[in-house]
């Protein structure tokens, strides 16, 4: 019994130590600080897709409705279009900075989430 008692709870806590914010959900909005970036070097023709690597055990979501994509949930990447040179300095500014940003993201494409845009710092908006 006691066996028992004690592999439920190892079982509810490494079950839910490696969660994260995206984990049963599909938000339009994931407010998180930057955690890396992947610089890609290569272009598919139309856009060089760079991405943004989410902090996983920091993170929230808020709206919802948009489905995400197998990369982003597994891995935390969210993805821009190098060519919006707005977009990828304010990316490298709050990731320099290490301020918290929320990004307002699209459906997936090829596993991962666009970012359309962000607001920084995160909740501003709302002010």
């Amino acid at each position: 019994m006691k066996r028992a008692a004690l592999s439920l709870l190892l079982l509810y806590f490494t079950g839910s130590a490696f969660g994260g914010c995206l984990d049963n959900s599909n938000p339009s909005i994931i407010s998180s600080k930057i955690r890396g970036l992947y610089i890609n070097s290569q272009s598919d023709g139309s856009e060089t897709k760079q991405y943004v690597i989410l902090d996983k055990n920091n993170c929230t979501v808020s709206g919802g409705n948009v489905e995400l994509g197998f990369n982003t949930r597994a891995n935390y990447y969210l993805y821009f279009n190098d060519k919006d040179s707005s977009l990828q300095s304010a990316i490298f500014k709050a990731y320099s900075s290490g301020e918290k940003v929320d990004f307002r993201i699209t459906n997936a494409s090829d596993g991962y989430n666009k970012i359309l845009y962000i607001v920084m710092p995160s909740g501003s908006q709302n002010q």
